[in-house]
């Protein structure tokens, strides 16, 4: 589905509404020149670098890159053109293809497409079974390793129930530090997840 485009003709005040307008507009964009937003003049913004995407995680790319634009109020006409500039190597040789093929067939990628678009290239395959990669992956190392592991395969799947999550997770901890969980007894994934970081970094086990 196109996304709208704003219309190309906005209504434009005169006399002495297009004064007060202009005034408005000039005090505006002093603020904004300082690092103000629209409704935060007197605090400033925090300085955030918009992220590089050339491979790797898209699920962490793109929410950084929804953070910058929350954060700098980026219109939505313009997050396409922001996001792809910052695109690199492969993805940039992608993007090119991509922009040419909706260029030719004369298609408007908006915001919304384009997240689609880059997560069916760079998202998780749906030839792989995340279901049974993540009911079958176990702690192996360090915990911290096993817990970035699920929690990344947990945004790959849906329909997982919180028990079932918190279940899986602590089953598959290695057995000693799985039977300490057990025994706390935790009911949300989170607080199983910080006791498991807690007593790994106590070395309470040989």
């Amino acid at each position: 589905m196109s996304e709208p485009v704003g219309s190309p003709h906005p209504w434009r005040p005169h006399g002495r509404h297009a004064h007060e307008g202009r005034r408005e507009e000039r005090v505006n964009r002093e603020g904004d020149a300082r690092g103000f937003g629209p409704h935060e003049r007197g605090l400033p913004k925090p300085k955030i670098e918009f992220p590089s995407f050339g491979g790797g995680d898209p699920y962490e790319w793109l929410d950084k890159v929804e953070q910058y634009f929350h954060v700098y109020e980026i219109p939505r006409e313009e997050r396409v053109t922001l996001a792809s500039y910052h695109l690199e190597g492969r993805a940039n040789r992608w993007w090119r293809w991509l922009r040419n093929i909706y260029e030719k067939e004369r298609n408007y990628l908006g915001w919304t497409t384009f997240v689609q678009e880059f997560m069916n290239q760079w998202g998780p395959s749906p030839t792989v079974n995340h279901h049974g990669q993540l009911a079958k992956l176990k702690q192996e190392g360090k915990v911290q390793a096993y817990i970035d592991e699920f929690r990344q395969l947990q945004t790959m799947v849906e329909g997982w129930p919180e028990e079932a999550l918190l279940g899986t997770f602590v089953d598959r901890l290695k057995p000693w530090l799985s039977k300490e969980i057990k025994l706390k007894q935790p009911t949300r994934l989170q607080e199983a997840m910080r006791m498991a970081e807690i007593l790994d970094q106590a070395n309470i086990h040989d």
